[in-house]
């Protein structure tokens, strides 16, 4: 289990935090979820769908992050 600031960072089962050092960026890494999470007002999902796109999903709108670059709803207006 890696270590911060000697505090120990937890793991969670499907998610890799990849921290910097000489031969690595910092990077999370997410497996891809057999089906997509149902969502309610309040919550905010982050996942990557069966599509491998990464999905932003607040209950009221959700944002396919690959489609961000094609003009289509972004992060910042989902939370806005």
């Amino acid at each position: 289990m890696a270590t911060k600031n000697n505090k120990t960072m937890s793991s969670f089962r499907g998610i890799d935090l990849v921290a910097q050092d000489r031969r690595h960026d910092a990077v999370i890494r997410f497996d891809r979820v057999n089906t997509a999470p149902t969502t309610t007002s309040g919550h905010r999902y982050l996942y990557v769908d069966s599509n491998d796109d990464l999905i932003f999903d607040d209950g009221a709108t959700t944002v396919n992050l690959r489609t961000v670059a094609a003009g289509g709803a972004t992060l910042d207006s989902a939370l806005n």
